[in-house]
């Protein structure tokens, strides 16, 4: 007695039907820098997800934050990685703060606040 084949797809098939690719171009440029993020440990998914809005930064900062670490890339890489620092905590809700250094105004807002706290280095001779 024969048996009959089931008429099924097979797994490749399945795959693409359940999560379609999706593609764009960009200049070489651009490529360079998004394929240096990546290679710090941050998925093309993630940084398109995350500029979309569709990701949490917190979430996506926090998958660069320890990818980027556990690779132990050179610091110039890490400050593109790594643009948003966590510090501090929102007066209002107690969450943890990020701050883009690319930012002139958060920049300068740090800046402000270390220089009137007057931080100086840990052995920073008298003048």
């Amino acid at each position: 007695m024969a048996t009959k084949k089931a008429n099924k797809d097979n797994a490749k098939t399945r795959y693409d039907a359940k999560k379609p690719t999706v593609s764009f171009r960009v200049s070489l440029e651009e490529y360079e820098r998004l394929d240096k993020l990546r290679k710090s440990g941050t998925s093309f998914r993630t940084m398109v997800l995350t500029g979309a809005g569709m990701i949490e930064k917190e979430k996506a900062n926090e998958k660069i934050v320890n990818a980027a670490l556990k690779r132990g890339i050179e610091e110039a890489a890490r400050i593109e990685t790594l643009r948003y620092v966590q510090l501090g905590n929102c007066q209002r809700c107690g969450r943890t703060l990020f701050w883009n250094l690319n930012d002139p105004s958060q920049k300068a807002i740090l800046i402000r606040t270390i220089n009137k706290a007057y931080i100086n280095h840990e052995h920073c001779p008298d003048r």
